[in-house]
């Protein structure tokens, strides 16, 4: 269930009038009736399939938490009659839904003994479990930890830690292998973004600060391990509830008989941590605080997801084989209203009338791609179950990639004048250590796109090195390790790529980098890079001499990298002013 603001405006199509508040009673004829707001909305998600079904909605001006919980129970007596099984009820943080949560049945007053669970209105013998909606959940945390700054468990988590760490990529102009960008601290006008909050709570986080704090021995990090902590319980438990396969790894995996031990075993550490968690040290418990919200719904998954477990995965009977907690997420219904947004076009802010008809169209088999830039992604191929029996085709595009070569671009590149002398440029430890983590990617691609065994060989090291890097703290150092002979012309690469964009930030940064390609080129072939193919091949001719074309490749594929990285974070530091007074514009209903 979730609401959608609509424009407040009647209608009238010669019939009837559009944009009064409807309940499906016979007192909606009444044209005194004030203008609907929003529409209220209820989706069916089948668990052992893929499709997705909206089966009713409510044009209202805000409903109340008894009106809810009417609505809810003639639906689930409705669904009881043509044999659906509902086992969950999923909703976001606003107040009165857990106010119609408890008078449905369930008691959210004890902590320690919550009781998330309802009798089904139809049949007193079926419970069915209640899931505030994790990524709601993790956006009220992200939010409660941004601007209080400092919790306390064990030891104090600092939000300034988070704050070192991107002070610290931005000096360097490179990143630890994580997405922290300026949009994930100064997150006020990106509330709703659901990815702003998980990369902020991701294991990527956790690593960097980790790194930064054993490895580079920062001030800054000096006292990070709870906020680490912090960010990976919560990652982890995230991972948990929005877990969408059975093939994934780790704790993205879907809750099967198999790992069910395993699962309750973290839920209940989880548990205890959140139990543990205060606004300050010494200050009042953060469950009863008046920013508890995001942390009792945690918990309120939490015991839900052992009711579930015990009743569908571990009995002796199961009814499933996994369970993936991504179905019982409130992605389905908003990805639901961002389809119903773009049958408007250029209108994302419907009446309810022009809700009404989207709301039909797609229910006819009228369904568009959903937008990968809203407040909620696609995750999942679920799609709405429509009255057409059809199925839709599907194109399959083969995709060759092959390694460009170097001669051909510097042929199709105008000349340019000789430049003034170049800024001096140091690399750091810190981005030694990320040109090395960037090293190893490049020889994961060369691997697959070379064909030559001999110049594959050349690109990894004879004894993987036993030191502390960021390879080591990725994946637990399951990365690759580049050679020696790669690290050092991706130092070069990366000493000429600053040393231009400094000096011309205004320009065309991709077409100056690919220029002085050929000048990284000519400095290391004076070098004795990959001896190992010094007899591999006689021949002299640049384009099919092995080592000059595993050099240039390499140099490629380093400029391609750092490109993308580069133009993408420029669009990404970008203020979307746009996008957050549209919103506002959106929720009043005008």
């Amino acid at each position: 269930m979730d609401e959608m603001s609509i424009r407040q405006q009647a209608e009238f199509d010669g019939k009837e009038v559009h944009g009064l508040i409807n309940l499906g009673f016979d007192e909606t004829d009444d044209d005194s009736l004030p203008l609907a707001k929003e529409a209220f909305v209820l989706l069916l998600v089948c668990i052992n399939s893929h499709w997705k079904l909206p089966i009713g909605y409510f044009l209202s001006n805000g409903l109340s938490s008894t009106q809810k919980q009417t609505l809810i129970k003639h639906c689930l007596s409705l669904l009881h009659q043509n044999n659906v099984n509902v086992v969950s009820l999923t909703f976001d943080g606003l107040s009165n839904n857990f106010s119609m949560a408890k008078q449905l049945g369930c008691n959210f007053d004890d902590v320690n003994s919550l009781k998330t669970c309802f009798p089904h209105p139809s049949d007193s013998n079926q419970e069915i479990a209640v899931f505030p909606d994790p990524p709601h959940m993790l956006k009220l945390v992200r939010n409660t930890f941004g601007e209080k700054r400092c919790l306390f468990s064990s030891e104090i988590i600092d939000w300034k830690y988070v704050e070192a760490l991107h002070k610290l990529q931005e000096s360097e102009g490179v990143h630890l292998g994580n997405k922290l960008r300026g949009g994930h601290i100064k997150f006020s006008k990106q509330k709703m973004k659901v990815k702003l909050a998980a990369q902020l709570f991701s294991s990527s986080v956790a690593d960097a600060i980790d790194y930064c704090h054993n490895k580079l021995k920062l001030q800054d990090f000096i006292g990070s391990e709870a906020t680490v902590e912090f960010l990976r319980l919560i990652n982890t438990l995230f991972d948990v509830l929005n877990s969408r396969s059975i093939r994934q790894h780790g704790y993205k995996k879907a809750v099967s008989k198999q790992n069910a031990d395993l699962y309750l075993q973290f839920m209940h550490k989880a548990k205890a941590y959140i139990l543990s968690l205060k606004e300050s040290r010494g200050g009042l418990p953060i469950l009863e605080s008046r920013r508890k919200t995001g942390f009792l719904g945690f918990l309120i998954c939490i015991k839900s997801f052992e009711a579930i477990v015990a009743k569908m995965i571990s009995s002796e009977r199961p009814d499933l084989i996994y369970f993936p907690l991504y179905k019982v997420s409130q992605d389905h219904v908003e990805l639901l209203f961002s389809a119903v947004r773009f049958h408007g076009g250029s209108n994302d802010n419907p009446t309810a009338r022009q809700f009404r008809s989207a709301y039909r169209k797609l229910l006819v088999n009228a369904e568009i791609k959903c937008t990968a830039s809203g407040n909620c992604i696609p995750l999942t191929d679920v799609k709405i179950l429509t009255v057409s029996s059809s199925v839709s085709s599907k194109t399959v595009i083969n995709v060759t990639t092959q390694c460009t070569s170097m001669v051909e671009h510097e042929s199709s590149v105008d000349e340019q004048p000789t430049e003034m002398a170049l800024p001096c440029v140091f690399l750091s430890e810190c981005t030694n250590d990320i040109v090395y983590y960037i090293a190893g990617f490049i020889v994961k691609k060369l691997s697959v796109s070379l064909k030559c065994s001999s110049c594959i060989s050349a690109l990894y090291p004879e004894n993987i090195p036993t030191s502390l890097s960021l390879v080591s703290y990725k994946s637990e150092g399951k990365r690759i390790h580049p050679s020696n002979d790669v690290f050092s012309i991706c130092k070069e690469c990366e000493i000429v790529f600053r040393q231009h964009i400094i000096k011309n930030e205004s320009e065309n940064s991709k077409l100056i980098i690919m220029r002085k390609a050929p000048e990284v080129l000519n400095r290391i072939q004076s070098r004795s890079y990959f001896s190992i193919l010094n007899q591999h091949q006689f021949d002299t001719e640049p384009t099919k001499n092995h080592l000059v074309h595993l050099m240039r490749c390499v140099i490629f594929q380093y400029f391609k990298v750092r490109l993308s990285y580069y133009c993408k974070n420029l669009a990404i530091n970008k203020e979307s002013v746009r996008q957050f007074f549209k919103h506002i514009v959106n929720f009043k209903g005008q």
